[in-house]
């Protein structure tokens, strides 16, 4: 599925060196559609998200529709532009929460937004052959997350509700893929076996924090799990707060508010908020196995300054500096 044959969002960044620059690089490309508005949106994003330099300042719009594009562009302002900050703990403190079971609508909108997603997904499943709704739950959420780290967006810590409890440890590395994907099938379908089975595994240690839900417990970086981590995953009683290790951005992977209409631009959101927060973005991600072409967007614009320098007031002054440096580098 190519995004620019379909009616897919797209995520358009914009950035300068001051919030003039910016409003008026906005106000040109608005133009610049008014005049063109048969190219592609996937084109135009691939352009400005890949061929750009990236600056201080910066904004971003999500859009399906050369009509909404422009009306956006024009109505950029000072409080739609962000201030990169290399220091801002949006960018370094982030958490995965993991839902039971992954909403149907939700995982739609994520391979609206991201069509590769799909085959992905497609893939995982067709390899573990599944049977069980656990196991494809945990094979949806794991494809996500990881995606997300590949464009960029990294936990400091993992937790999960039931099924999610299997896919937090799976992106601590707490156990291999294969493990985990056993023990959900054991679980959904033969709970003395299951738990048998727990009493065996060696876990490794975590490579990020993992949060247990029902046990209220938190598992540090190298740390290990044992086997009461699983033990009342699925009948869970709620922990009475998170951690503080949680951090200020907890990114739910599963479950998703709002209209269902709006919803295939949560991914994209989200990605755009990390990257107006400082984030370096694999950008290429977002467009794997669709064609994309560079568009002649209009360029920079560059703000003029005037500068003010001490005349020289003959020739004769001039050369004489120039005799004399000259001298003192002898």
């Amino acid at each position: 599925m190519d995004i620019s044959n379909s009616k897919s969002v797209q995520l358009l960044v914009l950035s300068a060196t001051t919030p003039d620059a910016l409003k008026q690089q906005s106000m040109q490309l608005a133009q610049y559609l008014e005049k063109k508005p048969e190219w592609s949106l996937a084109d135009i994003a691939w352009t400005l998200q890949v061929c750009r330099r990236e600056h201080r300042y910066r904004a971003m719009i999500i859009t399906n529709a050369v009509k909404n594009t422009i009306n956006a562009l024009k109505n950029i302002d000072k409080d739609s532009i962000v201030k990169r900050d290399a220091d801002n703990i949006l960018s370094r403190t982030n958490t995965f929460h993991f839902s039971n079971k992954m909403a149907e609508n939700v995982l739609a909108s994520y391979c609206n937004a991201v069509p590769s997603l799909c085959d992905d997904i497609k893939c995982y499943l067709k390899l573990t052959q599944v049977k069980s709704e656990r196991v494809k739950t945990f094979i949806e959420e794991y494809v996500v997350a990881i995606f997300m780290m590949r464009c960029g967006i990294k936990p400091n810590l993992v937790m999960g509700d039931g099924v999610g409890a299997f896919t937090a440890a799976a992106i601590a590395k707490a156990l291999p893929l294969i493990q985990i994907v056993n023990l959900l099938e054991l679980s959904e379908f033969d709970k003395d076996l299951y738990d048998k089975k727990l009493e065996k595994i060696k876990f490794n240690p975590n490579s990020v924090q993992l949060f247990s839900i029902p046990q209220n417990l938190l598992f540090g970086v190298g740390d290990s799990i044992d086997e009461t981590y699983f033990a009342n995953v699925f009948n869970p009683k709620r922990a009475k707060q998170y951690p503080k290790e949680t951090g200020s951005c907890i990114i739910k992977i599963g479950e998703l508010s709002g209209d269902t209409k709006e919803s295939d631009s949560s991914i994209l959101e989200l990605i755009g908020k990390k990257w107006l927060a400082g984030i370096r973005i694999d950008w290429t991600l977002l467009h794997k196995d669709s064609k994309r072409y560079r568009i002649p967007l209009p360029t920079y614009p560059f703000q003029r300054k005037r500068y003010v320098t001490d005349e020289v007031s003959t020739p004769n002054a001039l050369a004489s500096v120039v005799v004399e440096t000259r001298g003192n580098n002898a």
